[in-house]
């Protein structure tokens, strides 16, 4: 029996299994190497017998050969060294993503690797090599994390004054991530990949994958949405890239120090004391969220919208499009909630997922930021169908009257609206205000409502505004004042708060309904009609 070596394992569901493992026993490294010295003996085989009896074999090739193509040499191509070559480029690629160890390397080995493997120059698999190396990496781990926060740090473009010599700053540019053609540079996006895993890593958090990073990235360019910031990973990082190849990157500040403390390590005296220490001064404040996704979600999601991209239905997910999931129930819920969410229901006579919206760019959304927003923290319950009717109908909206929702959500209380270029949408979350764009909104705000002044005048304000901690009569007094003398606005208020006088230079009118039919929650509500007097 070998003796037993310390290595990070991971099992079929991608746990990481740290034990203690004599190498004969079972474990799915040992599994690849088994298969991987089952198929050494075959090429070995085969390559002997072809040279043997290369007489039969030459009719194969000759038989079998394409018009326009010329015949092999039999001794040339069943070679055992280029056989050899392709196997052991193999069973390397598939060990390093068996024990994730590229997510270990700095870009720069990682690109190393990468065409070693893509070039078949890497070294022979064999049991001590493979063993010695994995478990090499494997205790050497911090060192590697700050090799790919020094990689990442010397990637940052020298051109740029935002960058600083001397360590991380909140926020950088990275260069020459496109090519002249408008293509991701893979080998310059790692860096981008390295400093997302390494904020994800100090966050204690599990890093996306370079692959999730680059399909994250392409999105945006496939969109052409250049010159814009987009969210990762909760608000932690975010970045905005443009046509000539420059990657913006921004992260939260208390990122920034932390990222200087690890370059430290490596280089004592070349970084300043007062960057490696957290802020002093007031920094603007970030929105880090709590409920983020787990990256098994994000990766079944991300798998999904690749599946999906292929369809034409935009509108509409195909049940057979989860089958993937089928063998990890848990995995399917946390996903199906996720489309529920979303406002999307399942459709079983057509077996799809149906949506008010073109889902892939919400999901894409979704993956790249991980997060949905809390129903309780954001007091977001989707306004039903028969209640909006019933705000409509009182709001007596005409064509040409402009609109606002101040707490638009994903658009319940606007489905009857038909002039969406009048509707002013403001949400707090950016899930939700990406989800109304998608929608045909475009005039979106994101931000809280109580924050914002200036939005204009309005003839109509329909607001299903937060109940909790009275910010439902904070929402109310706040939206009066967008309101136009003579304007109407319709609001859906707590029960509690029914003939409660709370308006001035208001004539108002009060409608209780018993049950308002919010799902997941019975409550009772009250309809308010208020027209602003001069």
């Amino acid at each position: 029996m070998n003796a037993p070596v310390n290595l990070d394992i991971f099992d079929e569901s991608g746990n990481e299994v740290v034990n203690q493992l004599p190498l004969s026993v079972y474990n799915p490294l040992e599994a690849l190497i088994g298969e991987y010295e089952l198929l050494k003996k075959q090429l070995e085989y085969i390559s002997e017998t072809a040279k043997r009896d290369s007489a039969a074999f030459s009719h194969f090739l000759w038989g079998n050969r394409g018009n326009g193509i010329a015949s092999f040499n039999v001794e040339s191509i069943f070679d055992i060294k280029g056989g050899m070559r392709s196997l052991d480029a193999t069973y390397w690629s598939m060990a390093m993503s068996l024990t994730k160890t590229m997510d270990v390397f700095a870009a720069e080995k990682r690109n190393e690797w990468n065409e070693m493997i893509n070039k078949m120059t890497t070294p022979p698999f064999e049991r001590e090599m493979v063993t010695s190396t994995l478990l090499d990496l494997m205790l050497n781990r911090e060192q590697f994390f700050a090799e790919k926060v020094d990689g990442a740090h010397r990637k940052l473009s020298r051109h740029h004054a935002t960058n600083s010599r001397f360590g991380f700053t909140d926020r950088m540019i990275i260069e020459y991530c496109l090519d002249r053609y408008g293509y991701l540079q893979h080998t310059q996006m790692n860096y981008v990949s390295d400093l997302r895993a390494c904020i994800a890593h100090l966050r204690g958090e599990e890093a996306a994958s370079s692959y999730t990073t680059y399909s994250d990235v392409d999105r945006i360019i496939n969109a052409k949405k250049f010159g814009e910031w987009f969210d990762f990973d909760g608000g932690a990082f975010r970045l905005r890239i443009y046509k000539k190849g420059t990657v913006h990157v921004e992260i939260h500040p208390d990122m920034s120090w932390k990222l200087n403390k690890v370059l430290a390590t490596l280089h004592p005296a070349a970084i300043p004391s007062e960057l490696r220490e957290p802020p002093k001064r007031k920094f603007k404040e970030f929105v880090l969220h709590d409920d983020v996704i787990g990256m098994d979600v994000r990766k079944g999601i991300n798998d999904l919208i690749r599946r999906h991209h292929k369809m034409d239905k935009d509108h509409c997910i195909s049940l057979y499009e989860f089958n993937s999931f089928k063998e990890d129930k848990v995995l399917l819920g946390k996903v199906e909630s996720i489309m529920i969410y979303l406002g999307g229901y399942k459709n079983t006579a057509n077996h799809e997922w149906v949506f008010d919206f073109n889902i892939d760019p919400v999901l894409s959304e979704i993956v790249r930021t991980g997060v949905v927003p809390n129903s309780v923290s954001y007091q977001y319950y989707p306004t039903p169908e028969a209640l909006s009717v019933k705000v409509h109908d009182l709001a007596e909206i005409e064509e040409h009257h402009t609109i606002l929702e101040p707490s638009a959500g994903m658009g319940g209380l606007l489905s009857q609206v038909f002039n969406k270029s009048l509707v002013t949408c403001v949400d707090v979350s950016m899930t939700h205000c990406f989800i109304l764009k998608e929608m045909g909104f475009t005039n979106v705000i994101q931000g809280d409502f109580l924050a914002l002044d200036n939005l204009g005048k309005f003839d109509r304000v329909l607001m299903n505004p937060p109940f909790s901690e009275g910010r439902a009569e904070s929402h109310l007094n706040h939206a009066f004042e967008q309101l136009k003398v003579g304007g109407v606005l319709v609001a859906v208020l707590p029960a509690i708060m029914h003939n409660k006088q709370m308006l001035k230079n208001a004539n108002c009118e009060f409608n209780k309904i018993a049950d308002a039919g919010f799902e997941g929650t019975k409550v009772n509500v009250t309809l308010l009609k208020a027209t602003k007097l001069a």
